[in-house]
């Protein structure tokens, strides 16, 4: 821009350097060098002509199913057939070696296991883990939440608990694996670093 307030064009420039002379030559509005077409289509202009050919109902359909396979649950457990009550620590192993972020050493080497409750040990967590497609799992989920309001619903199945009305959250082969769950119904209560937990058989099953 000029000092009169005007725009103004240098095409074709080699370098910063020449550019910068042949401003101060006001040599505006011309060539300084030689030029080339661009023989590459815009990109842009392909991307939006790739989208309008596509057919976002199927996008749409797919991304509804996918959430909808989620929501019901994948997770298969069996139903307790008995009551059991143990202590159970719930551990996970480091994916990689843990380094000290000025030296690089290694702190703790990759498969060291951590105790996930040490980062507060104070904490009062409860969870249960449940099948919706029963509704005495239900109406024990509902129980326990009555007693302890955050009490974290997980189930196997979505069933029944899509018009109970009572938030949940699908259990995932993660938080199976670190809950060590073995069949539904099953409670949780931190107890310091550890879990005191339930299984018990649903009466509905006796």
């Amino acid at each position: 821009r000029d000092n009169d307030g005007k725009w103004y064009l240098v095409q074709g420039m080699r370098s910063l350097d020449a550019a910068i002379g042949s401003i101060r030559a006001r040599k505006f509005n011309e060539r300084l060098s030689q030029q080339y077409r661009v023989s590459e289509p815009d990109q842009a202009e392909v991307m939006r002509r790739q989208m309008q050919q596509q057919d976002m109902r199927q996008h749409i359909r797919s991304a509804q199913q996918g959430a909808q396979q989620l929501l019901e649950g994948g997770i298969n457990l069996p139903t307790n057939t008995g009551y059991r009550q143990y202590r159970y620590t719930p551990y996970v192993a480091a994916g990689a070696d843990i380094r000290h972020p000025g030296n690089g050493t290694v702190l703790y080497p990759k498969g060291t296991r951590f105790n996930v409750l040490a980062l507060d040990p104070h904490g009062q967590r409860a969870l249960v883990v449940i099948d919706g497609r029963s509704r005495w799992q239900i109406e024990f989920a509902r129980h326990l939440m009555k007693k302890k309001p955050d009490t974290l619903v997980l189930y196997t199945r979505l069933g029944y608990l899509r018009d109970a009305g009572l938030p949940a959250s699908p259990l995932d082969g993660a938080m199976k694996s670190r809950l060590n769950v073995a069949g539904v119904p099953t409670y949780y209560r931190q107890n310091g670093l550890s879990f005191d937990v339930v299984a018990l058989q649903p009466e509905e099953t006796k």
